[in-house]
């Protein structure tokens, strides 16, 4: 449903706030196999003309009833490669902590999910995007596949042995970008204009280390050529210096030409944009949409506004730019796929495509570190294109470089040695919780205190990368609060949570759009990776033993 009328429904419903959750309504399903889309909106034009166009919201939830259901369109499903002893346990010397790890991987068969036969019958009643295979969701309200939290998905379920589930997921992936041309934000058909953080490539490669299966590669090197430059065509920005100099780098932006809110969230922005003037509302629904698109949302990162001689930071939702923001993880990230994709092309035979795509990796990671590195600071920045400078604030996404070795060849050991003193100087041990996303407190989910697993997860392992003693212990403690954290939590409250609050061990996130969601994907995923990082050093502290007694008896969503 594409047209004005469908877009005339959409607002009505989510205005009048049927669903506490935006998200609801736009993932019901058509109630009957007799009634077409054209066939709804009829009757909606009647409604309409019937009311004079101003349906009560009685009328409005009556009309949501009769005609959407929200029926199970995921079927529930146990990974046919799913063992009760992965492989993990091994490595994990505290006999807690070993159980803590058989919960979490118990998980698997909870969020693993198959395609209803419906919806590839009847594509037309859903706004679920039909995929060949099964797939693992995050959790909660998230009942579908998303790009970036497979990253860390996937890495959990290669620890568990499951690499045929992960296979699946793959060629799920390669599915979107046949038919989409890349992969989107999650796989619903609202998300299809907008994408996430491009991990697919390095998805690959977690799964070909783990299981030598470089067939999978060779099958399907076009469909993560093509990943690529969607990011390339569609991403990038020139930006000059005082020197004269040009760059080329990313930021996040939404392709979507409609001009509305988000429609999972459309009451919020319809809400947020209420007082601009149409050109500056609909430049904020790009804006949300873009911010939507990087992960992060919201942050106060995105958050800028035009000023004269000075910082344009804000804390506004409605001065969200993220469109203005070249972000370190996102330049980070193409940096590696492109030195994955000429690793394999070159491995594959493919010389001249190899040494083309290095060429793109030397030219990224120039980039990175004339436009983002900070010499004085020692650290990367994101940079603000709409003041033309950098955003000197304390992110964990500045440390990317470290994970995907990011840096010039001659100044690597600096870079690295730089890195691990910025880190230091933050005083991380000072929150008991975990690393705070950011240190300012704006109510929004991706702002201080909130703790969110796969960021810590990179600030880890970059941190590891560098081999520095400093930087390995900061690593080891930062991964230590988090398996805490997420153990305390789970045995207090039986589940796992996407986001947790630095200020206290025992507290869990809040803040954004909606409640804090239990599953969770990524984070069972961090906490078995830093398990099995440091399962000869993990043990449970004294004085969180009266949570053993119930570690058995645990309880997942």
């Amino acid at each position: 449903m594409s047209d004005c009328r469908a877009t005339s429904l959409l607002h009505k419903v989510q205005m009048a706030r049927i669903f506490p959750d935006s998200k609801t309504f736009v993932d019901m399903t058509i109630k009957r196999s007799d009634l077409s889309p054209n066939g709804i909106l009829r009757r909606f034009d009647d409604l309409m003309a019937n009311t004079g166009g101003e349906p009560d919201r009685k009328t409005l939830a009556r009309f949501v009833e009769d005609h959407f259901t929200l029926e199970n369109q995921l079927e529930e499903f146990e990974p046919q490669d799913w063992t009760d002893e992965p492989s993990i346990l091994e490595v994990i010397s505290d006999p807690d902590y070993r159980q803590f790890a058989r919960n979490l991987n118990a998980t698997w068969k909870i969020l693993g999910r198959k395609m209803s036969p419906l919806v590839a019958a009847n594509p037309d009643r859903y706004t679920l995007i039909p995929l060949p295979n099964p797939v693992v969701v995050p959790g909660g309200r998230f009942r579908e596949v998303y790009y970036w939290d497979s990253y860390w998905i996937i890495r959990g379920l290669l620890l568990c042995d499951m690499g045929d589930t992960v296979r699946g997921m793959l060629e799920n992936f390669v599915h979107f970008i046949d038919k989409l041309g890349k992969i989107p934000n999650g796989g619903r058909t609202y998300f299809e204009n907008r994408s996430q953080p491009p991990l697919f490539i390095q998805m690959v490669e977690e799964y070909v280390e783990a299981t030598g299966d470089m067939e999978f590669v060779r099958e399907n090197i076009s469909q993560m050529r093509q990943e690529f430059e969607y990011w390339t065509s569609e991403h990038f920005v020139t930006v000059t210096l005082t020197d004269g100099s040009e760059h080329r780098l990313a930021r996040y932006m939404s392709q979507d030409e409609v001009d509305g809110p988000r429609p999972e969230s459309y009451f919020e922005d319809f809400d947020l944009a209420s007082g601009l003037n149409e050109e500056d509302r609909t430049r904020l629904y790009t804006e949300m949409k873009s911010g939507a698109e990087s992960g992060w949302d919201y942050s106060t990162r995105w958050m800028v506004s035009a000023t004269e001689g000075g910082s344009g930071a804000t804390s506004k939702l409605e001065d969200t730019k993220a469109t203005c923001i070249l972000p370190v993880e996102l330049n980070s990230f193409l940096h590696k796929n492109a030195v994955l994709l000429a690793k394999y092309h070159i491995a594959l035979g493919y010389e001249e495509a190899g040494m083309r795509y290095e060429a793109i990796a030397d030219n990224l990671c120039r980039a990175v570190n004339q436009v983002l590195w900070n010499e004085e600071d020692g650290i990367w920045y994101d940079y603000d294109t709409l003041n033309a400078e950098q955003r000197r604030h304390f992110f964990p996404s500045n440390l990317a470089p470290l994970w995907t070795s990011t840096m010039e060849e001659d100044n690597e050991s600096e870079q690295m040695k730089r890195a691990t003193q910025y880190v230091l100087r933050q005083d991380l041990d000072t929150y008991p919780g975990g690393v705070p996303t950011s240190l300012v407190k704006s109510g929004q989910q991706w702002d201080f205190p909130n703790c969110w697993p796969p960021i810590e997860h990179i600030l880890v392992q970059g941190l590891e990368a560098t081999g520095l003693p400093d930087a390995r212990e900061a690593a080891f403690k930062i991964a230590e609060r988090r398996v805490r954290g997420c153990y305390v939590n789970h045995k207090a409250k039986g589940h796992m949570f996407e986001k947790y609050d630095a200020s206290s061990l025992r507290k869990i996130g809040g803040g954004g759009e909606y409640d804090i969601q239990i599953g969770f994907g990524w984070t069972n995923s961090v906490v078995l990776d830093f398990l099995n990082m440091y399962g000869d050093r993990l043990v449970v502290a004294k004085e969180d033993e009266e949570s053993r007694k119930t570690s058995t008896g645990s309880r997942q969503p």
